[in-house]
């Protein structure tokens, strides 16, 4: 991947962007859908350039401590976590980046491969997900 490259809409180097993507999270959540169209339109990324950049978006996620959830809680807590990627971070970033290249690479949509912050997570529903257990937002 190009280390050169600035942000057509800001400025901001491509490297200061990636180490920066976590402060989008605030109260909510960072996508991969929102990582990949900042690759594709602020700096013109493709292919493999693209794939590496959405990994490094994805490694500083999981080194800042992001957690991998699905957008099927209730209206309290949307965001729930999932083990459908795995428990390591490393495991977590292959496994998202497998799927999301078995399905075409490209922007994807709303809230696919969704991250945020564990004070986002209800408190009980974390806690499973620390433990390696599934999270029903049904019952927990």
């Amino acid at each position: 991947m190009r280390t050169d490259l600035t942000s057509r809409q800001t400025g901001t180097p491509i490297l200061d962007w990636i180490e920066q993507i976590h402060t989008n999270i605030e109260d909510y959540d960072v996508t991969l859908g929102l990582i990949t169209a900042a690759g594709i339109s602020d700096f013109g990324l493709s292919g493999d350039d693209l794939v590496e950049f959405a990994r490094r978006c994805l490694e500083k996620l999981m080194a800042v401590g992001a957690i991998p959830v699905l957008h099927e809680g209730n209206d309290y807590c949307p965001f729930v976590p999932t083990l459908r990627y795995g428990r390591k971070p490393e495991d977590i970033v292959e496994n998202i980046l497998a799927s999301w290249q078995a399905g075409g690479g490209g922007v994807t949509g709303w809230g696919e491969y969704s991250f945020t912050m564990p004070e986002n997570i209800l408190p009980e529903w974390l806690e499973r997900w620390e433990q390696g257990l599934p999270v029903d937002p049904e019952v927990h």
